[in-house]
């Protein structure tokens, strides 16, 4: 009968990050005394260095299928694999806590179409034969939006005019933001919050890890003549018009302190 195992398991370049392709190369031989049929390699990413298909915590990454016969102590050669890791925040990370060393395996004949004199030799013999650890990073992101231009178009404004507000919103994070709204108020000195007159939102789409929504443009109006806005700034001056990102707070973000008050034609005007 034959018996299949593994002789070599090897990730190519490492460190790999959430998401990525990455290489591997591994090597099966026979043991037995006859030759095999065609059988399936499957090979599964897992937390510690036990690979098991059946835990439900293992994940399924890919599979080739060996279709050449393997003689009695034979071996194939290095065959030359690609797979892909879960994308940034996939749950398997999330329950593993993120960042760290992971194992990469393989199962030789998972599906049984291989009699054997030895089934249990099919997995988990030992590192570099049929699996190898690996360092992952940048498997929980977060996002993280930042201002980088806003301009008040036309000026001097005066009170009740409509006017053009230029601005631009850049993901610095690692994931995606989600839906979030922009918010924009008027204010008697050049720092921006709530307490601050409101003059409109806009509702953007979600913006990818590392993208930038390019030069939007919204329009908002000034409070009208003798309104109490200006009477209790003294009237005629300089004011600010500012933006606050994600004014619902709806997206987690690594640094909730740089939506708003980061400077002169950044976010404020």
């Amino acid at each position: 009968m034959p018996d299949l195992f593994g002789q070599d398991f090897d990730v190519l370049n490492e460190p790999l990050v959430a998401g990525s392709t990455f290489d591997i190369e591994y090597e099966l031989g026979n043991f037995g005394t006859a030759a095999n049929g065609p059988f399936r390699v499957s090979f599964y990413l897992s937390k510690n260095n036990t690979i098991d298909p059946n835990s439900g915590f293992d994940i399924l990454l890919g599979f080739d299928t060996i279709t050449g016969r393997l003689g009695s102590n034979s071996s194939t050669g290095t065959f030359t694999t690609s797979l892909t890791l879960p994308g940034i925040n996939a749950p398997f990370w999330q329950t593993n806590l993120g960042d760290g060393t992971y194992h990469i395996g393989m199962v030789i004949d998972p599906l049984n179409q291989v009699a054997e004199s030895n089934e249990l030799n099919n997995r988990n013999t030992g590192f570099l034969l049929d699996w190898d650890d690996v360092v992952i990073n940048n498997t929980l992101g977060v996002a993280d939006l930042v201002a980088t231009s806003a301009n008040v178009i036309l000026e001097p404004q005066t009170a009740g005019s409509t006017f053009a507000f230029e601005f631009d919103i850049s993901n610095l994070g690692n994931a995606a933001t989600g839906n979030y709204d922009v918010s924009f108020y008027l204010s008697g000195n050049d720092f921006i919050s709530t307490n601050d007159r409101f003059l409109g939102s806009v509702s953007l789409s979600s913006l990818a890890a590392g993208a930038a929504t390019g030069t939007l443009t919204t329009q908002l109006t000034m409070p009208g003549i003798n309104d109490a806005f200006w009477l209790a700034n003294g009237g005629n001056g300089d004011y600010t018009v500012g933006m606050i990102i994600d004014s619902g707070n709806s997206v987690a973000e690594s640094n909730e302190f740089n939506n708003s008050n980061q400077g002169q034609l950044v976010d404020v005007d």
